[in-house]
């Protein structure tokens, strides 16, 4: 048990420096790039949503991690930090969703493909929501700390996550596979580095989304502890930090090269959302 919550607390630890390091670092960009600009816009909205609500969530994350509270509050806790994941998970998958559409000029077929993914996603999420077990609580030993000594995480917890981030590693495949296969034509036939068409179309943050959601997955299929949460909580981290990434770099003039892939690019900003 003790090694497992060292564990847990390293991760903790791991997700949190990741996150915050992230934003310090972004902050100027956000401000001239977003808070400078329009905020009467659905850009401006989502990625808000998208990188406060997270933000906010870590505290509770902290919370859960190293202080001792009731069994009770754990609950709530834990139920709270939940719902912000799902809220910071649907909105990077939305955000994905549309840069996707935007970079295949908004083709009916990627549009009908992406909403049947979202919307399946979003039913196992509600399904997995309503048949989560409720966590027992154990009694904690006055030399643990955090609520990962306190709540009773079983099997039954953790098939029933299994499948609801099984459905958004698929929804995160696809949009990786999609946007591969677009930065590679768009690479070959423009003679561009894909290293910078990569960067630029998202490729390369959607490619560590992937990444880290197979582990995330695998971890909630082999492990037996409260492992799973921590698990959870880094790939939400890692999720909003790099879409957060992509929105900053669409908006910045100096990652926008002329006359490379500018059809792709005009419509990103001619859509529902004007990105750019």
């Amino acid at each position: 048990m003790t090694s497992q919550i060292d564990t847990g607390v390293c991760l903790s630890m791991v997700q949190f420096s990741i996150l915050f390091y992230d934003y310090a670092l972004t902050l100027g960009e956000e401000i001239d790039l977003f808070w400078k600009q329009s905020r009467r816009s659905w850009p401006f909205v989502l990625f808000t949503v998208n990188r406060y609500v997270t933000l906010l969530n870590h505290i509770l994350v902290l919370a859960y991690t190293f202080w001792q509270l009731p069994g009770s509050v754990c609950k709530s806790v834990t139920t709270y930090s939940n719902i912000a994941v799902c809220i910071s998970q649907g909105t990077t998958s939305v955000l994905m969703c549309l840069r996707v559409y935007a970079i295949y000029n908004k083709s009916r077929s990627v549009m009908i493909l992406l909403v049947i993914l979202m919307t399946s996603v979003a039913g196992l999420a509600l399904w997995s929501t309503i048949s989560y077990p409720s966590s027992d609580i154990s009694p904690a030993s006055a030399q643990t700390i955090g609520c990962q000594s306190t709540l009773v995480i079983t099997s039954a917890h953790l098939h029933v996550l299994a499948v609801a981030w099984g459905g958004q590693l698929m929804l995160d495949v696809v949009i990786f596979l999609l946007t591969l296969w677009k930065s590679l034509q768009s690479g070959i036939s423009s003679h561009t580095s894909l290293i910078n068409v990569f960067l630029r179309d998202g490729t390369m943050y959607f490619g560590v989304i992937c990444a880290v959601s197979v582990m995330n997955l695998i971890v909630l299929l082999v492990t037996t502890n409260s492992l799973e949460a921590f698990t959870t909580y880094l790939t939400n981290v890692l999720s909003v930090v790099m879409v957060s990434r992509v929105m900053l770099n669409l908006r910045n003039p100096s990652l926008v090269t002329p006359g490379i892939h500018s059809s792709q690019l005009m419509s990103f900003e001619c859509s529902c959302l004007e990105f750019a």
